[in-house]
């Protein structure tokens, strides 16, 4: 029989239904499937330690991806999402192994906030952050960290996807 509750209940599962079908369904967030990229860097032979891998889409509107080399290899390439892959396409690859001291970066940041009389800096100033990068040493040929110079060329395809860079002089 049909009361009051009964009515409220079934309205109530009518309407949060669809609604829980909706949130679960529509889980894409609008750039495309992306596949696992992993693969190896090395340097004369040898593994690179530690680095950033950058792959920088040639196609026009797609989103490129990077990632983290420990040991000489690399993993888990992030688009959007912590470790979602990389979309298809054509890519120019990077790598820098330059890191800068961040200590250094935020004293400075510090001392600049105080000669504005201001009581902290939120972000680092951009001139801050290049200057240290440029001051930052390489373990690698510099033509490695910019994609108008790098040599290194990767093609992603629908699949898992596995690279191996070998770094030259």
């Amino acid at each position: 029989m049909f009361n009051r509750r009964n009515i409220a209940r079934y309205g109530l599962a009518l309407l949060l239904g669809p609604a829980l079908l909706v949130v679960i369904g529509c889980s894409d967030d609008g750039i495309g499937k992306r596949y696992p990229v992993s693969g190896t860097v090395k340097y004369k032979g040898q593994p690179v330690a530690k680095a950033r891998i950058n792959f920088i889409s040639k196609g026009a509107g797609v989103q490129g991806a990077y990632g983290t080399v420990e040991n000489g290899t690399f993993s888990s390439l992030t688009t959007r999402n912590d470790g979602d892959g990389a979309l298809p396409g054509e890519y120019v690859v990077t790598v820098d192994t330059r890191e800068i001291d961040e200590g250094k970066v935020k004293s400075q940041a510090s001392d600049l906030a105080a000669q504005h009389k201001m009581e902290k800096v939120s972000q680092i100033p951009p001139e801050l952050q290049a200057k240290a990068l440029s001051e930052a040493k390489s373990s690698i040929p510099g033509k490695y960290q910019l994609p108008e110079t790098t040599d290194l060329k990767a093609t992603v395809q629908e699949k898992t996807n596995k690279f191996d860079f070998e770094l030259k002089d």
